[in-house]
């Protein structure tokens, strides 16, 4: 080879080399976007966790409480069906010895309500006289105490106030009987106290111990 060729594949072999080292930034910033692409392309095939918003949050925790609230209901109700039935019938006893003789059914339900059936009569609290819805009122709340010591349930505060039990024109053989009930609750129930503030001293003297009675000077009023 002459020298002037030589001197040309030279050159040459130098121009092909300054042309890769020019080209090796771009490649190097290629493999790295690719590099970047895969990468990102990785993460999308992933599954997304996205968080749920206030709105999504505030649904789930009302479905929750809505479904408890609902379970809760359901087993209350199965619980209190032989308890209801257990307290209408000691209702219906007690109103009998206070005086309702032809109250032959009560109905408590869980919402506070009382139907009865007085005779051949469907009826309701409300509409009673004054008399009898005093002695029905006193009947549930003995009946009420009763149940629940006998069956665990309840949360009463274990003190009772009976004002005038002998009100609304009942005779003196049927406050006597609801006397008589009320002492007897008290020994069913010995955290119970019980305060009954009533004119009948007559009656009271007859079922209520003397060491449970105040009275005023001689027997009369306390005031």
């Amino acid at each position: 080879m002459s020298g002037r060729n030589r001197g040309r594949g030279i050159a040459s072999a130098e121009a092909a080399v300054r042309d890769l080292e020019e080209r090796q930034p771009a490649e190097a910033e290629t493999r790295e976007l690719e590099t970047t692409i895969a990468r990102l392309e990785g993460r999308l095939e992933q599954p997304v966790l996205v968080a749920p918003d206030e709105d999504e949050e505030r649904e789930t925790a009302y479905a929750v409480v809505s479904a408890a609230r609902q379970e809760a209901e359901e087993r209350r109700r199965e619980a209190s069906t032989d308890m209801l039935a257990q307290l209408g019938e000691e209702i219906v006893e007690l109103g009998k010895a206070f005086g309702i003789q032809n109250l032959e059914s009560a109905s408590p339900t869980l919402g506070a309500q009382l139907r009865l059936r007085i005779g051949d009569t469907e009826s309701s609290f409300s509409s009673r006289t004054g008399g009898e819805r005093l002695r029905l009122r006193l009947a549930t709340v003995i009946a009420l105490l009763r149940v629940g010591q006998e069956q665990g349930v309840g949360r009463h505060p274990g003190l009772l106030l009976i004002d005038s039990p002998g009100g609304e024109e009942m005779v003196e053989g049927d406050v006597a009987a609801v006397l008589r009930e009320v002492v007897a609750v008290c020994e069913q129930l010995p955290d119970l106290q019980l305060i009954c503030a009533t004119a009948r001293a007559a009656e009271v003297r007859e079922v209520v111990p003397d060491d449970q009675i105040i009275h005023g000077p001689d027997d009369a009023e306390v005031w």
